[in-house]
């Protein structure tokens, strides 16, 4: 007979501490906070199945020439959240590791050097998702040394009410562990009110001036693809450390009624640049700049009581090497 215990969904909880050490789990019972998340994707201890050659004269495998493959293995998972001003500040902080305001993207962006087994750093992330373990012996999951590689930020006025959604993916070289219930404290609870896409001050594409928008919806999305590297044994395969591949991806999409100013800024959305910027006056709210943007193909949305524009966009740096304007890939300012 199966036993007849099982896992509520309705019971997890998500908590978040920065670690002292890299390749080290956060442990002790402070300094925890606790995300408004709204949905997750939960990483299990699992790696891709390997096979070998089979022997010249054999029609069969043999199991010795099946191995599981951890020393190459990186374990992702998404957290979706609500968007308020401290939970948007904190998942840009760490996706760029610049909790500041004005927090930048530049370029002349260093990834940092003390993401290795073994250094000391409080950038890296331990995760732990409650109740999501399959005995009662173990009922959390613990994910060591995270780091944010993706966030995708949305408001739109016939979805959550407008509010803002924050979408991050993330991911570890370090094995999964499911550990008995931790003592935790009293976590910091990110539960202010989300910022809303109806409280908009600010919704504009510029060059020379600025052309305002009545948006309906807008979304940007940032990432970078991060590496581990190799695995210095092969019984806990723990990874020397991480490695950031490729450039950083800026890009989004922003959905307005269509008048005038469309007419007014089709010269630098056909053939030109321009910047974007969107924001929330006053204490509780933001303001995102993206100075060099070019337009991919725009559409028109017939599908409502009004025409409304699509705007797909990307973002560039004008002079990587400038420390100024032209250096700004992505700026948030709170």
């Amino acid at each position: 007979m199966p036993e007849s215990n099982y896992q509520s969904t309705s019971k997890i909880k998500i908590f978040g501490g920065a670690e002292t050490t890299f390749g080290t789990p956060k442990s002790n019972n402070a300094g925890w906070y606790e995300l408004p998340v709204t949905s997750y994707t939960i990483p299990e201890l699992s790696a891709p199945l390997e096979m070998a050659t089979a022997r010249s004269g054999h029609l069969v495998a043999e199991d010795t020439m099946a191995q599981h493959n951890y020393h190459s293995k990186i374990y992702t998972f998404d957290l979706t959240m609500k968007g308020n001003r401290e939970t948007l500040i904190w998942c840009v902080g760490q996706l760029i590791e610049d909790a500041v305001s004005p927090q930048k993207i530049m370029g002349t962006y260093v990834f940092p050097d003390s993401y290795k087994d073994g250094e000391a750093s409080a950038l890296p992330k331990t995760f732990l998702m409650q109740n999501v373990g399959s005995a009662s012996s173990a009922p959390d999951l613990r994910l060591t040394s995270c780091i944010c590689t993706s966030l995708s930020m949305a408001q739109a006025l016939d979805s959550e009410n407008g509010e803002m959604v924050l979408t991050t993916t993330w991911m570890s070289a370090y094995k999964p562990e499911y550990i008995a219930s931790l003592a935790l404290g009293t976590p910091t609870k990110y539960d202010a009110q989300s910022l809303n896409i109806k409280n908009l001050t600010t919704a504009n594409i510029f060059t020379a001036q600025a052309e305002d928008l009545h948006l309906f919806s807008w979304e940007l999305t940032l990432s970078r693809s991060v590496e581990r590297i190799g695995a210095i044994d092969y019984n806990d395969h723990k990874p020397y450390g991480y490695a950031m591949v490729g450039q950083w991806e800026v890009s989004g999409s922003l959905t307005c009624k269509r008048d005038k100013s469309i007419s007014d800024a089709s010269a630098f959305l056909t053939e030109g640049q321009f910047g974007v910027n969107i924001g929330q006056s006053g204490g509780s709210g933001f303001d995102i700049d993206l100075r060099f943007c070019k337009a991919n193909e725009f559409s028109v949305d017939n599908g409502s009581s009004v025409l409304m524009q699509t705007i797909p966009f990307s973002a560039y740096v004008q002079d990587p090497e400038n420390a100024g304007t032209t250096g700004e890939l992505f700026v948030l300012t709170t």
